[in-house]
């Protein structure tokens, strides 16, 4: 009976060494899957934000170009008015 019993309490260790192997081993695994998916995912919204910036600066140049345009243009404008240089003329 004591062989026995001792077979069936080192089976049971067997066991339970066994389980909490396979289950560590399928908890790593799946851990390592989420990772991986995590990075590549941070890497996706990562870019898509890093378009998005430039798509944003891209139309505050282009806005901030086209009123200097028009500052350029009314200056010239002024400038070559010939009332407008009179009167700056006059006044300087």
């Amino acid at each position: 009976m004591n062989v026995r019993h001792k077979f069936q309490k080192n089976w049971r260790q067997n066991t339970f060494i066994k389980w909490l192997f396979y289950n560590s081993i399928v908890f790593m695994v799946t851990l390592a899957i989420c990772m991986i998916a995590f990075f590549i995912a941070f890497r996706i919204i990562e870019k898509e934000i890093t378009k998005a910036h430039t798509a944003s600066l891209n139309q505050v140049r282009q806005i901030i170009d086209d009123q200097l345009k028009k500052t350029g243009e009314l200056y010239k404008d002024v400038n070559v008015t010939p009332r407008i240089r009179e009167i700056m003329w006059y006044a300087g």
